[in-house]
């Protein structure tokens, strides 16, 4: 740094140590991103691998960071639900949260569906953010529902698994239906 600040000018100095800092929040950012992308991906593993869940789970992962309207995100978990292998709804897309409920409801399958919502970006703070419409709306839809988020604040009737938490924590819950 002395050699650095004795024959660079300060513009320059400056420039370089913030791009040095914007450089590590970035990683930081794709390190935690990764982790998210990682813990869903082991978790599915560890489904397949366990002959009981994989004849009874079916996991669909919904990544919220593609949400276009957050507060009512009801066409596009309809889509991830639809490219995981279940039915199209015969009234078309849901285009409500309230539509979507009676789609999910009414959906009849083989095995349990589970909802797992992560979102492959962060926020600046550092954290995940959902829409309190969105989080109020899914808690009121019935069965295997969670996310991995960092802890999500005045939200206790959701399943919420922090991206540290291991995979076997989470089998557990699955295994408790």
């Amino acid at each position: 740094i002395q050699h650095c600040c004795k024959n660079m000018s300060y513009p320059n100095f400056y420039n370089a140590w913030h791009q040095v800092n914007n450089e590590c929040e970035k990683i930081n950012s794709e390190n935690q991103n990764f982790k998210y992308f990682i813990l869903h991906q082991d978790l599915q593993a560890a489904i397949n691998k366990e002959s009981q869940l994989s004849q009874n789970i079916h996991l669909i992962c919904i990544d919220t960071s593609k949400f276009i309207d957050p507060d009512n995100p009801a066409s596009r978990i309809y889509t991830d639900i639809v490219k995981a292998g279940c039915c199209k709804c015969p009234d078309g897309t849901p285009k409500t949260m309230v539509e979507l409920q009676t789609y999910w409801d009414l959906l009849e399958t083989d095995k349990q569906l589970v909802l797992l919502f992560y979102s492959s970006t962060t926020n600046t703070i550092g954290g995940v953010t959902y829409s309190n419409t969105f989080l109020n709306s899914i808690s009121r839809f019935e069965g295997k529902i969670c996310f991995i988020s960092d802890p999500i604040p005045n939200c206790n009737t959701l399943q919420v698994f922090t991206p540290n938490q291991s995979v076997d924590e989470i089998l557990e819950w699955l295994r408790c239906s």
